[in-house]
């Protein structure tokens, strides 16, 4: 019996043994394969950090809040701001509070948009030359937004104390780099380029809101472009204006008209082809606060387009383009990523700059915006169920910029996609037609044809990178 007993203790032993190195081994190895991943992060990052700063750009580290979006500390106006990069919204936002105490001029007449929680009050600003020097040089304008608090992040207390969310026209502008593993962002300055658009110009064209003007109110239109200077004359006045042009590597290309008196700006889009100059833009300021995507006039967005033709000088002899000299841009990311593990996808730029990446989900094509501020990846209802997916009954209230969305959660099985797999849930959004298309893509005909919004969830998980440049998406899948 007691041998009996010994022997029973003796195997009980020796189970404990087998499981307790096996237990050992397990977590060794995978301890092994997560130290042997960050490791490989790490490397990258280090080789990606040394070329981008010999290219000219400047390192700037992340914090990720508990939902996973980036903020970004810098200083402005002698003070550190916590500002959202948000490579889904197509312009940069500023609080009223911030816009206030930096002195911005809010006397301009405040236009109202729909949003997801309802419509938000806005108006156009420039940030005052007086404000200081700041980490961060944002473009000529900015839009201010009343109770931005409150309207852009109801209900998600994690947005708490954001002043500023930063949009594709500045990340656009610095050329940035944002590495959602780092997490850490990129920037430098926007290589500007003349392109000989210096000298006299004079209307061949004018179309107004829809309209073509009389040929001879049309003739008596000329331009004079100087250094960053810019008359326009309507054939009774010349008005005096500050220009503004931005990356030349923009399409459409975008320049800023500043009134002199005040800082109202006029947002506009030019074309130059040889000796002909087409603009597009709401140069009365009556409808719109945006830059149009494209050169379309008509009555309901209250742009014009006006045609000019080059008066050359007497020598006969067009204005010598000459370029700014600043750092090249061209950094070759797919080379340095790809032997490390990562998978490059192509993106697709819309005129305004926001970012898709075409999709294929159950075997059905899709568009997709890549939005770092949107915490969690989700689709459209109507895509769900062409696609066949399987979601859940029951609903949830999701926090988003703007407002809160009913969702419902699905699982995507990882064999059944091609370009890459979702690492947990994705949320189907109910009423997507109603609550995103019909009122936060209102304005954009652009994001007609976006079926899901990419999330920082699937941006974490993959240790994504993306080039506002190129532009191309870079996640890490070894």
């Amino acid at each position: 019996m007691t041998n009996l007993k010994h022997w029973h203790m003796a195997v009980r032993w020796a189970i404990a043994v087998i499981a307790y190195a096996f237990t050992v081994s397990y977590v060794c190895s995978t301890d092994g394969r997560i130290e042997q991943k960050e490791q490989a992060e790490k490397s990258n990052f280090v080789d990606m950090a040394k070329s981008l700063e010999s290219k000219g750009y400047k390192r700037f580290p992340l914090v990720r809040d508990r939902l996973g979006s980036l903020h970004l500390k810098f200083r402005l106006g002698g003070r550190l701001r916590n500002a959202l990069i948000d490579t889904g919204a197509e312009n940069t936002f500023f609080s009223e509070t911030l816009a206030k105490e930096i002195k911005c001029d809010l006397s301009g007449e405040s236009k109202s948009y729909d949003n997801i929680g309802g419509s938000v009050s806005m108006k156009r600003s420039r940030i005052p030359e007086s404000y200081g020097k700041g980490d961060l040089a944002f473009i000529s304008d900015v839009i201010v937004c009343e109770d931005f608090e409150r309207k852009m992040f109801a209900g998600d207390r994690e947005k708490n104390g954001v002043e500023i969310l930063i949009g594709m026209d500045t990340l656009r502008y610095h050329s940035a780099i944002i590495d959602c593993g780092g997490p850490a962002l990129y920037i430098r300055e926007a290589d500007v380029i003349d392109e000989g658009l210096n000298g006299e110009w004079r209307a061949v064209t004018y179309i107004r809101e829809g309209m073509l003007i009389d040929g001879e109110i049309s003739k008596a239109i000329s331009l004079s472009i100087g250094e960053n200077t810019l008359m326009y004359n309507n054939g009774k006045r010349a008005i005096p204006f500050g220009l503004n042009l931005h990356d030349c590597n923009r399409i459409p290309k975008a320049m800023d008209w500043r009134v002199e008196k005040g800082s109202a700006c006029l947002p506009a889009i030019y074309s130059l082809d040889s000796d002909t100059l087409k603009i597009c833009g709401n140069l009365t300021q009556s409808k719109t606060l945006l830059r149009p995507n494209c050169f379309d006039s008509t009555e309901f967005n209250g742009y014009s387009v006006i045609t000019f033709h080059r008066v050359l000088p007497k020598d006969g002899q067009a204005p010598v383009p000459k370029k700014v000299s600043k750092p090249s841009a061209n950094v070759d990311l797919k080379a340095l990523l790809e032997p490390a593990g990562y998978k490059r996808f192509s993106l697709k730029r819309e005129p305004l700059g926001t970012l898709y990446l075409p999709y294929t989900l159950l075997g059905t094509k899709c568009t997709a915006l890549l939005d770092t501020g949107a915490s969690a990846t989700f689709m459209s209802d109507g895509l769900a169920r062409v696609a066949k997916v399987q979601f859940s009954s029951e609903s949830k209230v999701v926090a988003c910029i703007g407002g809160s969305l009913s969702m419902k959660t699905a699982k995507i099985p990882k064999e059944s996609t091609k370009e890459f797999a979702f690492p947990g849930d994705v949320f189907v959004c109910e009423n997507y037609t109603e609550k995103i298309k019909e009122k936060v893509f209102a304005s954009n005909t652009e994001n007609v044809d976006v079926e899901m919004i990419l999330g920082m969830d699937i941006a974490k998980h993959y240790s994504a990178i993306i080039d506002t440049h190129a532009p191309a998406l870079y996640f890490y899948t070894k």
